[in-house]
C-alpha cells in the first residue's frame, strides 16, 4: 500500500470488501432450511386439501345421495 501511495494514489483504507460475519452466514442457512421444512408442509397440506376437493366435488356429482342419506339417518334437511 505504501508503494501505491508513493506514486501518489491514495485508496482509502477502510474502505475494503467485507466477508460475511458468521453469524449472518449462519441465519442464511438457518433461513434456508426452514424454508425448504415449509414448502415441504406446504407440499402435503395442497395434496390434502386437493384431495378433500376431490372427494366433496364426487359426492355433489351424485345426484341426491346426499340427502337421501340424511333422510334415512333422521337428519332434517
Amino acid at each position: 500500500m505504501q508503494l501505491i501511495e508513493q506514486m501518489g494514489i491514495f485508496p482509502d483504507r477502510y474502505v475494503r470488501e467485507k466477508r460475511p460475519a458468521l453469524r449472518s452466514v449462519v441465519k442464511a442457512v438457518i433461513a434456508t432450511i426452514r424454508m425448504q421444512k415449509f414448502k415441504e408442509m406446504w407440499a402435503v397440506s395442497k395434496e390434502l386439501r386437493n384431495s378433500v376437493a376431490r372427494s366433496f366435488e364426487q359426492t355433489r356429482r351424485e345426484p341426491g345421495s346426499a340427502n337421501r342419506r340424511r333422510r334415512n339417518e333422521g337428519v332434517e334437511v
